[in-house]
């Protein structure tokens, strides 16, 4: 077996992605040297949709089985892969939390639910990844996460997430026409490549048992500032429905009424 690194060039990367690399390549080789690897990134910054075309395309130039996408902002644990590649499905990628202005949110997206909502809109799958993340406490840190042992319930069907850190089976991508990727509103590439997937049959997955952090500056982003934001969101919007707000109380994130 053979995996394809593939970073795009997007601007200067973070030393969290470099030491995340270094770190894992020692594991890789020592823990499974059967494992050839190789890493791929364009020579100079380009737009991400046209970095990811390019990195598929070499890509498919070489004997790889696996391409995995690992972004200049991800800092990840050692394990990952293990992790992903233990899945065994075409696509699958780690839990990684979105970097937006007003609020931190899982990249795991559905089909809007029917009721008034028109069609194609999404919904963030933040209350099934919060509802997961409460059940193993250990998990709620902005640092890059893996459970020991993967609970039944981790393997997450989206709609489509983020490449930040994505495993795709190199016959997903043989059977794809190009581009694979485009720049798509409002989810970006990502969304075009796991839709385009979805027409040929292959559905996308995220597994919550490995968290894979989203750098910003010198701080990462991950489960802690998704838990505390979307707690605080969701207090918000149930005191907006109560007749005297100011009698209510905020509850712990964990407790029973959770």
């Amino acid at each position: 077996m053979k995996i394809a690194l593939c970073t795009p060039r997007c601007g200067p990367p973070s030393w969290h992605y470099h030491d995340s690399v270094v770190r894992w390549q020692i594991h890789h080789y020592t823990e499974h040297p059967e494992i050839g690897t190789l890493h791929l990134h364009p020579a100079r910054a380009l737009p991400i949709d046209v970095a990811r075309n390019l990195l598929v395309d070499q890509f498919l130039r070489t004997d790889a089985d696996y391409l995995w996408f690992v972004d200049q902002d991800a800092a990840f644990l050692t394990g990952t892969l293990d992790r992903l590649l233990s899945r065994n499905l075409p696509i699958v990628g780690a839990l990684e939390m979105m970097r937006l202005p007003e609020c931190c949110f899982p990249m795991a997206l559905a089909d809007a639910a029917p009721g008034g909502k028109e069609a194609g809109q999404h919904r963030v799958q933040a209350p099934e990844v919060y509802r997961f993340i409460g059940q193993h406490y250990e998990y709620t840190s902005n640092s890059p996460q893996m459970l020991g042992e993967p609970p039944e319930d981790s393997l997450l069907l989206t709609r489509f997430t983020g490449c930040h850190c994505l495993l795709i089976e190199r016959s997903v991508v043989e059977r794809m026409e190009a581009p694979w990727f485009q720049g798509y509103n409002p989810g970006g590439e990502d969304q075009y490549f796991c839709e385009k997937a979805a027409e040929m049959g292959v559905a996308t997955y995220v597994d919550m048992s490995v968290l894979v952090g989203h750098a910003c500056t010198d701080r990462i982003i991950g489960a802690f500032d998704f838990m505390s934001a979307f707690r605080f969101l969701d207090e918000l919007e149930r005191l907006e429905h109560l007749d005297h707000p100011q009698d209510a109380a905020l509850t712990e994130w964990n407790d029973a009424s959770s």
